[in-house]
């Protein structure tokens, strides 16, 4: 939404407090949910390499989470892989 600087602060800041021992509620995210928020992070600096191995970190970490299948969707549709776009969207289905 054309706020990349705050969004990458805000991803960034929930790593933090996520890792925080002082955060017993949010230790509790899961390693996947880390990656989906790398992924993010990724996608918000154009990295697209990177954001698609970190969804597809987060896709085999929790398989049945359509939020990892779809960010890995969005993302192989913007490089314009038709292919892996439409096995990610295939997934997230299921």
């Amino acid at each position: 939404m054309g706020e990349t600087a705050e969004a990458i602060e805000i991803y960034e800041s929930a790593l933090s407090v996520e890792t925080s021992p002082s955060s017993p509620l949010l230790a509790k995210v899961s390693e996947a949910t880390r990656h989906h928020i790398l992924g993010l992070i990724a996608v918000c600096q154009g990295e697209t390499e990177a954001a698609i191995m970190a969804f597809e970190s987060a896709t085999s970490l929790e398989p049945s989470n359509p939020s990892h299948w779809q960010a890995l969707g969005k993302v192989q549709m913007e490089r314009e892989d038709v292919v892996a776009a439409r096995c990610a969207f295939d997934a997230f289905c299921r």
